[in-house]
């Protein structure tokens, strides 16, 4: 395993609502506020959540509209966070 690898691992096991947020886009696509309602979690912390793992390429927007706005789990994050379970 890379090293960069372990950093991704560590940066999302370090956030629950990270792991949360990335397990949830595991299954499809959603927006924002349905993951928050998924979840019972924050919108706040949703979306920050979903900020950090797209800057990492862990996530990606499928839109670009402010409003109704759905995102997706990459083929890096889906290894990452199937690493992290495995660490579990």
């Amino acid at each position: 395993m890379m090293d960069e690898d372990w950093q991704l691992i560590s940066f999302v096991s370090r956030s629950k609502y990270r792991k949360l947020v990335l397990n949830r886009l595991k299954n499809n696509p959603s927006t924002p506020s349905k993951i928050s309602e998924d979840l019972s979690i924050p919108r706040s912390s949703t979306s920050e959540a979903l900020k950090k793992l797209e800057e990492k390429n862990l996530v990606k927007k499928l839109t670009e509209a402010r409003k109704g706005r759905f995102y997706d789990i990459t083929d890096q994050g889906k290894k990452i966070l199937n690493k992290v379970e495995d660490l579990e």
